[in-house]
């Protein structure tokens, strides 16, 4: 039996900097009313809810869940708060899952990102892009 070696030994987003990172982007207080009353809602206006892990592992099971939301024809509200390990590749995922979004012509809003997130974009160079900029004009 052959066992595959990883293709790097070390995560390269691992070593931005706390300091770097900044403090967790806040929901704003309209979004947190919005948030409430979807819990009672129809469902139209659900949060995508990005997990705590979306590494190279997760990406490709992760694909399926951002796939369902491109099928709905309501604006696309993300919540980055929870995630805490992200790689290279569930960067370029979210940053598909956008690109694809906005093609539709879905508006695409973060109602909040982790440290990492916002981070990890930022240092890929991709922060305007993913429409995270939304966020960290804020902070």
């Amino acid at each position: 039996m052959s066992s595959k070696k990883p293709l790097m030994s070390h995560d390269p987003l691992d070593d931005i900097a706390d300091e770097m990172l900044g403090d967790v982007a806040a929901v704003p207080e309209e979004v947190a009313e919005v948030k409430s009353t979807d819990a009672a809602g129809d469902g139209a206006n659900d949060r995508l809810v990005l997990p705590e892990n979306l590494t190279i592992g997760e990406v490709g099971d992760y694909h399926e869940v951002l796939l369902r939301h491109l099928d709905r024809e309501s604006a696309i509200r993300i919540d980055g708060q929870a995630l805490q390990v992200i790689d290279g590749a569930g960067v370029q995922l979210l940053l598909a899952f956008v690109k694809d979004a906005v093609a539709r012509s879905m508006a695409v809003n973060w109602i909040g990102a982790s440290p990492r997130l916002l981070g990890s974009a930022r240092q890929l160079g991709v922060s305007k892009a993913m429409q995270l900029d939304q966020l960290a004009d804020k902070h």
